[in-house]
């Protein structure tokens, strides 16, 4: 098994465990870094080595290419530009969430845009913006701006988009958003 396939599988079982309503959250990030580890002690060298990489602390303040990678760097940069418009407003986890989806999923230029987002690319989103707290779990976090702050709405399991309340929620609180595009 190669590091490529390791990150695919990874990235299934993440889909598949973190996202499961059947287990409790902490439970969930058990039985994923169980099934991790046992397939690493099957596995080759080169899986261990790429584990390790995928375990590198959270809270760094560093911005890897490898962290945002699912963000192409024109996108960042205009996402970047998108948030200095509100620089003084404090935003909640939720609403940072709300923010995203709806810049990804719609203020972008259309070539750039997404059909949605999911926990990885809040995560790049949030690694982007270096924002000083984090989401524990950011399956969670999205989960619970479309359940407790109705920003956002179920596109897929585990995936979401801006729901039209989250929208003028958003709007009321910064204001009109305007588009702006990769440059």
């Amino acid at each position: 098994m190669s590091a490529s396939d390791y990150d695919i599988l990874k990235q299934k079982l993440d889909e598949i465990i973190l996202t499961s309503e059947r287990f409790p959250e902490g439970v969930r990030e058990l039985i994923r870094q169980s099934l991790v580890e046992a397939l690493l002690k099957e596995g080759s060298p080169d899986l261990a080595a790429s584990a390790d990489e995928q375990q590198a602390p959270a809270s760094s303040a560093r911005v890897d290419a490898e962290d945002t990678s699912i963000i192409d760097r024109e996108s960042a940069s205009a996402f970047s530009r998108y948030l200095e418009q509100y620089k003084g407003v404090k935003l909640n986890d939720m609403e940072f969430c709300a923010v995203v989806a709806r810049f990804f999923t719609r203020d972008i230029s259309p070539d750039k845009r997404v059909e949605f987002i999911n926990p990885d690319l809040l995560m790049a989103a949030v690694r982007i913006t270096d924002r000083p707290k984090r989401p524990a779990n950011p399956a969670t976090t999205l989960n619970n701006a479309k359940n407790l702050g109705e920003y956002l709405e179920t596109v897929g399991k585990g995936v979401y988009g801006v729901s039209e309340k989250g929208i003028e929620m958003l709007d009321k609180k910064l204001g009109k958003i305007t588009q702006i595009s990769p440059k």
